[in-house]
């Protein structure tokens, strides 16, 4: 039957009537034949005319679905995709009827008895569909005597109606099977109410409830899960350490590799074997977000208070552009090369764009490293300045005209290119730089705030100090849209008043960061722009003021907050890395652990209410 079967297969596409003609005269000729011919032809993925025509052949002849009943010569995966394509192409009320078979009708006995298959047909259906009205048939089988039959109804119940209640009463059931599959049901389901009933299943004394309930609390995003996660691989019984290394393998999570390796030593085989799978699941998932774009993570600020740190991350993709909708599962934080499971991540609402104000000194007394690293550190402003972005930058004097050299800013074109400004300047001429008197305008052209600092005039005016460039800068703010900061580079110490021009800028809503060139910050000082949402950082070389500007550069793309209690033993150093579906990213940060609040080495923005 099968070769004569085959031949008309592939005689169907050139003359479709008579092969179809033919078909039907094999299936007259001997139907049990040409079933297990035709299952044979159509297993697997196909969707050749020929076959869906056989399908059509065995549901109108009422053949197929006890044989899809019947796993002895199908197994699972190929029932259940036929049974997808008769669902999608031919007969939508599949799953109900294939739930009558196992049913008592009205005529005689459930066509379908025997365990087996009772358990095929109900794979099946929960393989293929989520139909509401399939949920009076299911009800019917609720009491089974069997346990693993009321166990999968209940998971298929679960499923189509997601009733909490309904689950919530499944976990007072005495076989651990119903209850864990109630919970499996709800997999998916984010809300205070499921994330309680998932806690809940947690303290189960059974580790396969335990572990559905771990895994449905990690899918909605709660880390708690996680450290339960840890906590039951760490369980006397190894069936709760099997249990856990599963569960990590099912959310390939990174955060899990570490307590998974040092569980290799696992004297259980099978706990062993199933930890060494969790691995592989973990670094292939690794491997395909680290093939994907690179993010660009910087942690912005890092505070501890008491026993609990915060930490403000940047996070830029592509192009620039601010990553955002982090999950929490996403984010993995090291202290002390540990992993911290439970933390409370906040994205912290940005403008699309930014007003940055950049008081810059018109001459350095400091050695050409200094000027050249100056040049750069503001080359990575413009490689992430967004379109919308509106910059202006106003010099002051550090000595007296003609006293010292001039700084003279040259910054290659390419690192326009790179960004998301204008694709290149105008060609930098001699530009006489605006008198302390004119208006301060900003730009969105990064070209012209490159002429804005390109002046090679040593007798060009500007403002007298600092302290004057700073102030004028955050009136000029006051009056800008969207996130607002000032940039003070300060060459040497003064005695410039931070407390009035902080009161300006949080009156203007407008953060101060001040970047020392070499020279220290008085604590009062920094304390007066960290009141204003910024901060203040000593760059005490070259490549430190680097490290700041390209730091605070991305921290105006946007940002997320993340607190969490340190462990009992730290030494400072943070690690954080983003594995998301838009790339892999990652940033450390030292400071000492004895600090309060140790210094920011980021510098970040405000927003605009």
């Amino acid at each position: 039957m099968f070769p004569a079967l085959q031949a008309l297969t592939a005689k169907f596409s050139r003359r479709p009537t008579i092969a179809a003609r033919e078909m039907r005269d094999l299936l007259e000729s001997d139907r049990a034949a040409f079933l297990e011919a035709a299952v044979k032809l159509i297993k697997g993925p196909g969707s050749e005319p020929s076959h869906q025509y056989l399908l059509t052949l065995l549901v109108t002849e009422n053949l197929i679905l006890e044989r899809l009943a019947n796993p002895v010569g199908l197994d699972f995966d190929d029932a259940a995709q036929i049974a997808r394509c008769i669902q999608a192409a031919i007969d939508p009320s599949l799953a109900i009827k294939l739930l009558r078979l196992t049913l008592p009708s009205q005529t005689g006995a459930a066509a379908v008895t025997r365990l087996d298959r009772l358990l095929r047909v109900l794979e099946i259906v929960g393989a293929i569909s989520d139909d509401s009205r399939t949920m009076p048939l299911l009800a019917r089988l609720v009491g089974h005597p069997d346990m693993i039959v009321r166990s999968k109804v209940a998971l298929l119940i679960g499923r189509i109606n997601k009733n909490l209640c309904w689950v919530e009463a499944r976990l007072n059931e005495s076989d651990a099977r119903v209850r864990a599959n109630a919970v499996e049901s709800i997999w998916g389901l984010d809300s205070p109410e499921s994330r309680q009933v998932f806690a809940t299943a947690i303290e189960d004394p059974d580790n396969r409830v335990a572990g559905n309930g771990a895994l449905g609390l990690y899918r909605c995003g709660d880390l708690a899960a996680a450290e339960a996660m840890v906590q039951m691989l760490a369980h006397a019984h190894p069936k709760f350490r099997s249990t856990a290394a599963w569960a990590m393998g099912e959310s390939a999570d990174p955060r899990f590799l570490g307590a998974l390796t040092a569980g290799l030593s696992e004297p259980d085989t099978s706990v062993r074997q199933r930890i060494f799978s969790a691995i592989v699941k973990i670094r292939r998932r690794i491997q395909e977000i680290q093939c994907k774009a690179r993010l660009q993570v910087v942690i912005t600020r890092s505070e501890i208070t008491g026993n609990a740190r915060t930490l403000s991350l940047a996070v830029v993709g592509s192009g620039n552009h601010p990553v955002t909708q982090l999950n929490p599962p996403e984010v993995v934080i090291f202290e002390q090369n540990a992993v911290v499971h439970r933390i409370n991540l906040q994205t912290r609402t940005k403008a699309d764009h930014a007003a940055a104000g950049f008081a810059l000194p018109r001459m350095l007394d400091l050695d050409e490293p200094f000027r050249r690293a100056l040049a750069e550190g503001l080359g990575n402003f413009l490689r992430y300045k967004r379109n919308l972005d509106s910059w202006a930058a106003l010099h002051y004097r550090t000595a007296p005209v003609a006293a010292g050299p001039v700084l003279e800013f040259r910054l290659d074109s390419a690192l326009l290119r790179s960004g998301s400004g204008v694709a290149s300047p105008t060609a930098s001429a001699a530009v006489v730089a605006a008198t302390a008197r004119e208006s301060i305008e900003f730009s969105t052209d990064p070209g012209a705030f490159i002429r804005s600092f390109e002046s090679v005039d040593p007798q060009a005016a500007s403002c007298e100090s600092q302290g004057e460039a700073a102030r004028r800068l955050v009136v000029a703010l006051s009056k800008m849209r969207g996130s607002r900061c000032l940039f003070v580079f300060s060459s040497a110490a003064t005695t410039t008043s931070w407390e009035e021009i902080s009161d300006h800028a949080r009156l203007n809503r407008a953060a101060v960061y001040l970047i020392a060139l070499g020279h220290e910050i008085p604590d009062e000082t920094t304390a007066l722009c960290r009141e204003t949402g910024g901060d203040a950082r000593v760059a005490a070389s070259p490549n430190q003021l680097i490290a700041v500007c390209e730091r605070a550069a991305a921290s105006l793309a946007g940002l997320y907050t993340v607190d969490y209690l340190l462990p009992a033993s730290f030494n400072g150093r943070v690690k954080v890395q983003i594995y998301s579906e838009q790339g892999f990213g990652e940033d450390t940060f030292q400071a000492s652990p004895e600090a309060a609040r140790p210094p920011a080495t980021v510098l970040s923005a405000t927003v605009d209410a």
